[in-house]
């Protein structure tokens, strides 16, 4: 292999290449490579972990054909501190010679042919793009679990309901809901799919504002998205996602309406005197405020006072996770922000003040009062 490439697009590549490498310590070498394949039509850059595979495509002038795999990290951050606009990559005695006018460095190879197969991309039924836009996914993956204690947790489950679409994440203590009013046109064979909410995270990144094509691929399991010079993989997840509509409440007792900017600044300090380990802020709903406050035995505690915009129901109250609450907040776009309770047992329920659509639950926390 021998091409010459502008290092600003194989810069760029490379970062998007980086997002699908493996991180995992004990994982073998070449998930933690990038196979390198120069071709007549172009140059392709490819990483994987098994579960997500990315393809990105350059172009570069061609001197011979051939494929090297090499570690990613050390080639990125040596493509990276090149100052020159030009550089080449030549397969050597075992090794990939890069250079460029300023310098010349050698990297070892792996084995080729070690690096695992890619899926089959072509064919496969046609999703509907407006399920993967950044709106949606901001306000439901933040709420997935982040290790996998439970690995279907750590997806955003898509429900294909009559007359509704839902997107739900959840990891057991928080939920974020978003329903579609009307089915979104779709033809999958299937009425659920979860996908790896750190891979639409990825996805996201990769494809920034341009909306990429999504297609279903039931002989590999997965969903490939793909964009301008650029097509990334994501195998879904197997297993039996939980029964969320049994944590819906069907009604409430108290509801009022808060500018979130005001919750906000007040979680801002009652935070800081959270009992140790536990993140316990109490909300009191009284005629025309909520208190919120927090308290420990070596900070201190403190009490806000924050105004309803509209409140109904009966005065209540409900002990929970301010870092929940805090979370939530930073993903809403209103500036005002809808609170229900039933009593201090019960899931408090979150909504976009003036939106239908979305409800956040965050589970509360059981105190000894």
């Amino acid at each position: 292999m021998n091409i010459t490439l502008v290092r600003e697009r194989l810069v760029e590549i490379l970062q998007k290449a980086g997002l699908f490498i493996s991180n995992k310590i004990n994982d073998i070498r070449v998930l933690k490579g990038v196979l390198i394949e120069a071709r007549k039509d172009g140059v392709l850059i490819k990483t994987t972990n098994v579960n997500e595979f990315f393809s990105g495509e350059l172009g570069g002038k061609l001197g011979h054909e051939g494929g090297v795999l090499v570690d990613f990290k050390t080639l990125f951050e040596i493509v990276k501190n090149i100052p020159d606009t030009k550089i080449d990559l030549k397969e050597e005695g075992g090794s990939l010679v890069v250079s460029s006018r300023s310098g010349r460095v050698r990297i070892p190879l792996f084995g080729e042919k070690e690096f695992p197969a890619a899926p089959k991309l072509s064919g496969g039924k046609e999703i509907d793009p407006g399920l993967f836009n950044e709106e949606v996914l901001r306000r439901v993956v933040f709420s997935c679990a982040t290790d996998d204690t439970r690995p279907i947790l750590t997806g955003a489950c898509f429900d294909f309901l009559d007359g509704e679409t839902r997107v739900v994440g959840t990891d057991g203590f928080r939920m974020s809901l978003l329903v579609y009013d009307k089915k979104i046109k779709t033809d999958l064979g299937m009425d659920r799919m979860v996908v790896p909410a750190r891979s639409l995270v990825s996805v996201l990144k990769v494809f920034g504002n341009k909306a990429p094509s999504a297609r279903y691929l039931p002989d590999e399991g997965g969903v490939v998205f793909s964009g301008e010079d650029v097509s990334v993989f994501i195998r879904l997840l197997d297993g039996e996602y939980p029964p969320y509509e049994k944590v819906v409440p069907q009604d409430n007792e108290t509801r009022g309406v808060l500018k979130k900017e005001d919750l906000v600044n007040a979680l801002r300090t009652t935070s800081l005197f959270a009992r140790e380990g536990s993140n316990m802020v109490i909300f009191n709903a009284a005629t025309d405020t909520l208190t919120v406050s927090s308290s420990s035995s070596s900070a201190g505690e403190a009490n806000f006072r924050v105004p309803f915009v509209e409140r109904e129901g009966k005065e209540n109250k409900i002990t929970l996770n301010h870092r929940f609450v805090t979370d939530l907040l930073g993903v809403l776009g209103s500036e005002e922000v809808v609170f229900e309770m039933t009593n201090p047992f019960a899931p408090g329920v979150f909504k976009e003040a003036g939106k239908k659509g979305f409800l956040h639950i965050i589970m509360p926390i059981r105190t000894q009062e």
